[in-house]
């Protein structure tokens, strides 16, 4: 495999670093400890752009361009609108596929319904929010026998939904990880073992919905602190910043999450061997659990450049596996030769002598 791409919804970096120094997340250490791998936080807007919400921030990843530039706003994604095919053309999937490139994405945020040029034997199942029809689930269709028959059970709109599309909530981080775990086995595995790929692309969503169902423990201490010191404030007319006495790092669910991502990335080294390997997140989290932050998690290993901004992410996927990288937002002419022929023509130039 070329290049995994784990796409962590709502990862913070400051709370992966955190676990980091605690000996909690073994293979990220041991990644960005080799000369090859580097981790630090990754803007997710520009400008005036608002706070980062799931969908547009994840078509920013895919495309290049702002949440202003590509058009997608919150209300867009929510209810599963058909916006992924809408915005296809020009994402990192589409033009890996236009440079003869195997792309398998699973799981990925904002991918509904799923939509990819499949000619090559490129792939793609849905991720948040997908909804009842397994139709629009899974590209090509014929796919979806590699789909269980409870299928819906293990999506994450259900699992944000409590199981059940009436009630309201988000399940415990340990069912998450059984869908999850469910996912990757009874389904990603056998269907990279009959369609394997160049490039996989594969999303989870824990780590930011962990973040929206987990709150600060023992959460009354931080609210009694903030309490106290706007009182004083009031009062006085000071500036006083009310203490940090907790934050969601501390919560054994929110931990979870992130020990879960770490513990994922090391099953696909060890299942897949990838050359290279990005995670990636839309956005943080604002630890005392209010909001989507503003900075979330980029990390690169092997001969990959390390985004700094999500409109980075498709350039730096591009920069390493395409001779014709992306240059700002234009892309240049290819030799319009695939993946394949060029691999031929090579072979040749080896076998008369000519070698690098």
């Amino acid at each position: 495999m070329d290049l995994l791409v784990l796409g962590a919804d709502g990862m913070d970096p400051r709370v992966t670093q955190y676990l980091i120094r605690k000996g909690r997340m073994e293979t990220i250490a041991e990644l960005i400890e080799s000369d090859e791998g580097e981790l630090n936080g990754m803007a997710s807007r520009r400008g005036t752009q608002p706070v980062p919400h799931t969908g547009p921030a994840w078509l920013t990843v895919y495309t290049g361009r702002t949440e202003r530039e590509h058009g997608l706003t919150k209300g867009g994604w929510v209810q599963g609108d058909s916006v992924f095919t809408d915005h296809y053309d020009g994402t990192v999937f589409d033009e890996l596929v236009s440079d003869g490139y195997r792309v398998g994405a699973a799981f990925m945020a904002n991918t509904y319904p799923a939509h990819i040029d499949t000619e090559n034997g490129s792939w793609m199942i849905s991720g948040y929010p997908s909804a009842d029809d397994e139709n629009r689930v899974v590209e090509p269709t014929s796919l979806t026998e590699y789909l269980p028959g409870d299928f819906k059970s293990l999506q994450a709109k259900r699992l944000v939904g409590g199981g059940d599309e009436d009630s309201e909530g988000i399940l415990p981080v340990e069912e998450w990880i059984a869908a999850d775990q469910r996912g990757r086995e009874e389904i990603l595995v056998p269907l990279l073992n009959d369609n394997p790929v160049d490039v996989l692309f594969y999303g989870t969503q824990i780590t930011d919905v962990m973040g929206h169902r987990c709150k600060p423990f023992p959460y009354y201490t931080t609210g009694v602190g903030e309490r106290v010191v706007k009182y004083i404030n009031d009062t006085f007319g000071t500036k006083l910043q009310p203490p940090r006495l907790n934050s969601m790092a501390w919560n054994a669910e929110f931990r979870r999450a992130y020990e879960y991502v770490d513990a994922v990335l090391g099953w696909f080294i060890k299942m897949y061997d990838p050359d290279r390997i990005l995670l990636l997140s839309d956005h943080g989290f604002e630890l005392n659990g209010k909001d989507h932050a503003f900075v979330g998690t980029s990390l690169a290993w092997g001969d990959i450049p390390r985004p700094e901004c999500t409109t980075e992410v498709k350039n730096c996927i591009r920069e390493a596996l395409i001779s014709t990288a992306v240059q700002g937002n234009e892309r240049q002419e290819s030799d319009g030769l695939s993946r394949e022929e060029r691999d031929e023509i090579e072979e040749q130039l080896n076998a008369l002598g000519y070698t690098d």
